[in-house]
């Protein structure tokens, strides 16, 4: 095989048949559009790039990058936080570093290290070295600090290791989440044990007692300043901070997505905005993906659970089999009927002072997650354990 590399900064130099045949079309998130929706919204600080690899004339990888100044400690706990806080105020760049990111600045939870099909295991070996090692000299000459690859779900964790060996090491990112709605899953919430169906019906209870008015909107083109107003007030509390969208990102996934994305809207009798919720949409299932709440209106009333109740109340009607939730909010998720799965950042540490110093100290920036639910509880009936497993393997997942 005979590799050459090319990098471009656009999806736009890119040929979509190129795109389609590496990433399959197997899921939104991947897709060629939803790459255009991100890349064209001009996320602050981040700079995209794309690496293609071909075989002679043959594009057989594409590897979406983007370079970015992390805070390392993003995913610690609050004491750590509070420690790094107080020591940049002496020094500012204090576990600062400018990383090359490998996938999506936004959060997909996916892997998007793309190689063709149709290669053989021993092809796959030799393109990702071939790859990690254009990432190595790309990576020096942008001056970054690390190359970390975000998000590999456990299911793919096993060939990502096969493929690019001992060089990078692996650390949990939060995991993923996903809630059956078919089979014998509907109608939800059936499945759950009494106290979580109860809970599901008081929610949707004081819903109708606020007046609340739920609905889908498909042309929210004009709603993404709300969007992006509301979507501010969930970031700035949120507890983990990475991306930070803009309002230009809900507006370009609907004109890029118009077909496989709504916002979910919650009003109350004022006709004011309470809940605005992005959606996608694949084949088999809705991905809830970013959401804003007005908490001057939302603090007495179960609007944040019913933002869950509500989002498979509509997967049910369109007979999706499952609702992706992903990461953080972990309570009223597991509450609701979750079912969670493990996600892994791949780190490459280069051989320098500052890495060696960064690789000691990164066993101790992540969390261990606990289901809120308990270890060795579920939400669910003891009768629904097995089917719990076998919904997971048929999306191709893997249970916590």
């Amino acid at each position: 095989m005979d590799f050459k590399s090319k990098w471009v900064e656009s999806i736009d130099e890119i040929n979509r048949e190129d795109w389609d045949n590496i990433f399959c079309n197997s899921k939104i998130l991947k897709s060629y559009n939803f790459a255009q929706a991100v890349e064209k919204s001009c996320l602050q600080n981040f700079q995209l790039y794309y690496m293609l690899v071909a075989d002679k004339s043959t594009i057989i990888s594409i590897v979406p990058c983007f370079i970015y100044s992390i805070e390392i400690e993003t995913l610690s706990g609050n004491i750590l936080k509070e420690l790094v806080s107080r020591i940049r105020k002496i020094h500012p760049k204090f576990l600062m570093a400018r990383i090359l990111g490998v996938g999506s600045p936004v959060a997909t939870c996916e892997n998007h290290i793309g190689f063709v099909s149709n290669i053989s295991k021993y092809q796959q070996e030799l393109l990702g070295n071939f790859v990690m090692n254009e990432l190595l000299i790309f990576s020096e000459k942008k001056k970054t600090d690390l190359i970390i690859v975000k998000e590999i779900p456990e299911n793919e964790i096993d060939c990502f290791k096969e493929i690019f060996k001992e060089l990078f090491d692996f650390y949990e990112s939060l995991p993923n989440s996903f809630i059956p709605t078919s089979g014998v899953f509907k109608p939800y919430p059936n499945g759950l044990r009494k106290k979580y169906r109860q809970r599901f019906y008081n929610a949707l209870k004081e819903s109708d007692k606020e007046m609340i008015e739920w609905e889908i909107v498909r042309d929210f083109s004009l709603l993404s300043n709300n969007i992006y107003e509301l979507y501010m007030n969930v970031y700035q509390k949120s507890k983990y901070k990475f991306e930070k969208l803009n309002a230009d990102f809900f507006k370009n996934v609907n004109e890029f997505l118009p077909e496989n994305s709504f916002v979910l809207v919650a009003k109350n009798s004022d006709n004011i905005f309470l809940v605005i919720e992005l959606v996608l949409e694949e084949e088999d299932c809705l991905i809830p993906l970013y959401l804003g709440l007005n908490y001057q209106y939302t603090d007495n009333t179960k609007t944040y659970q019913n933002v869950i109740f509500r989002s498979l109340i509509e997967a049910q009607k369109v007979n999706k089999k499952y609702v992706v939730l992903g990461q953080t909010s972990y309570v009223p998720k597991s509450y609701s009927g979750c079912i969670f799965e493990k996600l892994y950042l791949g780190v490459y540490f280069k051989r320098n002072f500052f890495n060696i110093i960064l690789k000691l100290l990164f066993r101790y920036l992540f969390p261990v997650f606990e289901n809120p639910c308990g270890k060795f509880y579920t939400p669910y009936k003891d009768s629904k354990k097995e089917d719990l497993n076998a919904f997971m393997k048929s999306i191709n997942r893997i249970q916590i």
